[in-house]
């Protein structure tokens, strides 16, 4: 909570414990350390114990998930803005606890999706921007390009959503590695959240200092990680790495 990440880093180990990636705090509604990187709004902690193998969506006592807490945090600075984004690019869920979703459906006089439900919250929260851009399919989420006859040399390449244009029918996509901008339709995506070999990017941290590597292609992600050895690859990393096909 004093967001000491060397400290942190240290305790984890390495290789990493999962008993202690896992680890909750009895005395903050045993909250697994990912919610505590949330409380802290430390984006850094976050990518790491996300590329560690850590549940992004992890509950609470309360039952509430990341994304619920990160939806709450008061749009203060561009931090709290980072973690969302990490959230919804790792595949982070939208949904409520019951009893919430119950009282909004008493208030609205009528059924409620989840969805829904949260997309109320997050405004009452005073995150709109965030309300709307998780109101498409695919907004803020890490997708692949596939469909694209006229421009095939695009299909496969991944991307991130930044926003639906209603008006159009299209989302504005980011391309990873070239920062590139393009207008795609909703038939031109799919899902690809961000995994431990597939997360695009990774973020080390040695020596007190943090390095972000970028990654051109999943094949490039998953030789670094491997290359880390019993440092940083987790046993379901291992598995993972098996299973994936170039």
């Amino acid at each position: 909570m004093n967001n000491d990440l060397k400290s942190v880093m240290n305790w984890l180990g390495s290789p990493v414990d999962m008993k202690r990636l896992s680890a909750r705090y009895p005395d903050y509604l045993n909250s697994p350390l990912v919610h505590l990187a949330i409380c802290t709004v430390n984006s850094d902690l976050l990518s790491i114990l996300l590329q560690y193998g850590a549940d992004v969506n992890a509950l609470n006592a309360r039952w509430f998930n990341l994304l619920v807490l990160a939806a709450c945090k008061k749009m203060v600075n561009d931090r709290v803005g980072l973690v969302q984004a990490i959230l919804l690019e790792w595949g982070a869920e939208i949904s409520l606890p019951w009893d919430i979703v119950h009282t909004l459906q008493v208030q609205e006089g009528r059924a409620l999706s989840d969805k829904d439900a949260f997309i109320q919250v997050t405004k009452q929260c005073g995150n709109t921007k965030l309300a709307n851009l998780i109101s498409s399919e695919f907004g803020g989420r890490r997708c692949e390009v596939i469909n694209l006859p006229n421009h095939p040399q695009l299909n496969g390449k991944t991307c991130v959503v930044e926003k639906y244009i209603a008006k159009k029918i299209k989302y504005k996509i980011i391309f990873e590695g070239s920062g590139n901008a393009a207008l795609v339709g909703p038939d031109n995506l799919k899902r690809r959240d961000r995994t431990p070999l597939d997360c695009g990017y990774y973020i080390s941290f040695k020596r007190g200092k943090m390095t972000r590597h970028e990654f051109a292609n999943k094949g490039e992600c998953q030789a670094y990680v491997s290359s880390l050895g019993g440092g940083d690859v987790t046993a379901g990393t291992a598995e993972e790495l098996s299973s994936l096909k170039l």
